[in-house]
Formats: structure tokens, sequence, C-alpha cells
């Protein structure tokens, strides 16, 4: 059985868009389910971050949350004026995966369909409410490649994450330095690995941060459905 997977990027009228377009090293990460939106925002201008918390939010139970560079927003969905790019994929038989990224004034998705004509339907429909949308890649997939790759992606698990970060972090793991108790010392550890304790601590501190940042969103909309 055949299936598709189809990477495109969007542009349309839409606040986000306008200001990654307008703050260009900003980049905006979501998560959504029906009720509920994750938003992660993040640039290397600090001025960027104050300009989007300037812009206001128009939603229900919005709550916020800052560090530093990195903003989350959580907040209720209300219904659209017109239908936006996610209402449109879905309502052409198509799924997206999540998490879904702008940055530069262009939201990208991986979209999957099991059949090509559902594809064809999601990019006319976009084209139909003004939007701009390119197809950046299609390829055909079996079922077990559709199984194994549309619903929890090593990528998105791994966003932001540096191979020298996700090898101390796998290694820290199998030596038992995060078991209860521990089974080997941060002093041990970093002899294993050539660095200073304080520069151990810093990379696996920083992995860790990043696999929360990646998973936490996803666990808190699972958390909002219960």
């Amino acid at each position: 059985m055949t299936n598709y997977e189809a990477k495109i990027k969007v542009k349309e009228d839409c606040k986000f868009h306008r200001f990654t377009d307008e703050h260009p090293d900003s980049r905006i990460t979501y998560w959504c389910n029906e009720r509920n939106c994750v938003m992660v925002v993040e640039s290397k201008d600090m001025d960027d971050i104050e300009d989007f918390q300037s812009m206001g939010f128009c939603c229900s139970n919005t709550k916020i949350s800052r560090q530093g560079s990195h903003l989350e927003v959580m907040y209720e969905i209300s219904q659209p004026d017109a239908p936006s790019i996610n209402n449109i994929i879905t309502s052409s038989g198509c799924w997206y995966l999540q998490p879904v990224s702008l940055y530069k004034g262009w939201e990208y998705f991986t979209v999957y369909a099991l059949h090509k004509p559902d594809l064809e339907k999601m990019m006319h429909g976009a084209k139909d409410q003004g939007m701009l949308i390119e197809l950046l890649s299609l390829r055909e997939l079996g079922i077990n490649d559709l199984g194994n790759g549309a619903f929890l992606p090593a990528s998105a698990l791994h966003q932001d994450i540096t191979q020298k970060q996700l090898e101390l972090l796998r290694l820290a793991y199998e030596e038992g330095y995060f078991d209860q108790p521990a089974r080997i010392t941060a002093d041990r550890l970093a002899t294993m690995v050539g660095l200073s304790r304080s520069t151990l601590a810093e990379h696996l501190r920083k992995a860790e941060y990043k696999l929360l940042r990646n998973t936490l969103p996803a666990m808190l909309l699972g958390k909002s459905e219960s």
C-alpha cells in the first residue's frame, strides 16, 4: 500500500507569520490539539521576545512563561474567521506532523496522506484562501515507513541538541549517572570523556533542558485532554 509524505511551506495573513517575517532571527514552534496550543518563541535578539509579548493575545486562558530569550505560551484555540492552513490540511483528508515551525515568514509542515489527490486538494484549498503554498518535496511511503516515522520522529525530540550533547547524554544514561542512586559520579564520567566536571555538567544541563523543552509541550497537551 502506497502512502505519501509531502513537505510544504505556507505563508498567510497571520500575525505570527508577519512577526517572524519582521524578526528574521526569531523562530516559533507549536504543538496543538483540538482545544489548546503550546507555542515556544525563541530568538537570538532579546528585543524580539519583548516585541512578541507586546503583540498581546486575544485568546482565552492564556498562560505565558519566559526564561531569557525563550518564551512559552499556552492558550485555548478560538474558532478562526477563515479556515487556517491546519484546518485545510485535515479537512483535505491529510494530517501533519507536530511540532510545526515558523521562521522568516513561512510555516513549515510535513504532511501525510493515504491518497495523492488529497494532497492536491490541500494545495488548491490553501490557494483558494489566498495563501502562498509551496511543495518542497514529495515521496511515496510504505505502510511501515508511515507508522515508524509519522507520529514520533526522533528529529522532533533531538531538535537543537548538538551531536556532542546527545552523545554525552546517552553515555551518562548508559553508565548510570541518572540512576537512583547513581552508579557513576560526575567526576568519574568527566574523566571518561576527557572533560572537566564543570564542562560536562554544562553539556548535560543544556541537553536536558532542550530535551525537556522539546517534549514538555506535548505532555502539557496530553494533560489538558485528561
